[in-house]
């Protein structure tokens, strides 16, 4: 872990410094994934793709109808150089967009690298599986409007930020997210409208806004805490029901309307006044282990 540590420090020190000293990238490559490439493979869903190493990435959604994916990445290296492959199986297209990396020797430091992501997300209708893993990145990421049939984000030494600041155009049926030695900010989840949330979050700080448009039913949330801190906003207006089973574990659940069911050192459970009434219904599965989880209903 502690390498992991050193490593994404090192490489946010590079990118801060060129922001000063000027560098400029020497390469520019753009990848694109359009709707005629979809269309003419004659795929009735899509899996997008994403592995992104040591970069500043940023991706948001534009209101292009032909282009699905458009990638515009500088770098200053050309092993960093990026690909995308791309082709159709029994009814799938599949799109994978891939950065190039260096492996650095634990000493010397790396030399200053400029390596940046620009990807707009277009408007299209289409089902789409969305992966996303991203190492020793700096990451804001908006994924609103999309046609989300499930979500897998991975992330390493990285700080993002996630947004889906309009409801996606399908119920995102699970959505699993993993992060290690990280900062990982994630809003409006609820716009995914997800069946299943799962986290696993490992030495990492974890903010969760779980704010948005659900339909009406149970909506699952399990997570799992290693020696990491684990913050969770939960609605107001939507019923929820907790369960943390935690060790050597500190468990803070704040805001109006709790009813205490069991408090022990190692296992809580906590449901609101409301929970039986809400159309909507958020059930929480929590195991935190040497970590600090706090839940707050506002």
């Amino acid at each position: 872990m502690k390498s992991k540590l050193f490593t994404g420090a090192l490489l946010a020190a590079c990118f801060f410094t060129l922001a000063w000293c000027g560098v400029l990238p020497a390469y520019e490559k753009t990848l694109t994934l359009t709707k005629a490439d979809l269309e003419s493979s004659g795929a009735s869903s899509l899996v997008l793709l994403f592995n992104i190493d040591a970069a500043k990435v940023t991706m948001l959604p534009s209101a292009d109808t032909e282009v699905i994916v458009k990638a515009v990445v500088e770098y200053s290296d050309p092993r960093l150089e990026p690909t995308l492959e791309q082709g159709s199986l029994g009814g799938v297209y599949t799109a994978n967009f891939e950065s190039g990396s260096i492996e650095w020797p634990p000493y010397p430091k790396p030399p200053l690298l400029v390596h940046t992501w620009t990807i707009t997300l277009g408007s299209y209708d289409t089902d789409t599986n969305l992966a996303i893993g991203l190492d020793a990145a700096f990451s804001n990421i908006d994924l609103g409007s999309l046609p989300l049939t499930g979500l897998s984000l991975n992330v390493d030494a990285t700080s993002a930020s996630i947004d889906f600041s309009t409801p996606t155009t399908r119920e995102a049926s699970a959505v699993s997210v993993a992060c290690d030695a990280s900062y990982l900010s994630m809003t409006n989840i609820g716009n995914t409208d997800f069946s299943l949330f799962h986290l696993e979050t490992d030495a990492s700080i974890t903010v969760l806004d779980f704010q948005g448009a659900y339909s009406a039913g149970e909506h699952k949330i399990t997570a799992t805490a290693d020696a990491a801190a684990l913050y969770a906003f939960l609605p107001m207006e939507d019923g929820e029901h907790v369960r943390v089973l935690s060790d050597l574990a500190v468990v803070m659940i704040t805001g109006e309307g709790w009813e205490k069911v069991v408090r022990t050192p190692h296992y809580k459970e906590y449901i609101t006044e409301d929970y039986e009434s809400q159309a909507v219904q958020l059930n929480l599965e929590i195991e935190a282990d040497v970590s600090a989880v706090s839940l707050n209903r506002d």
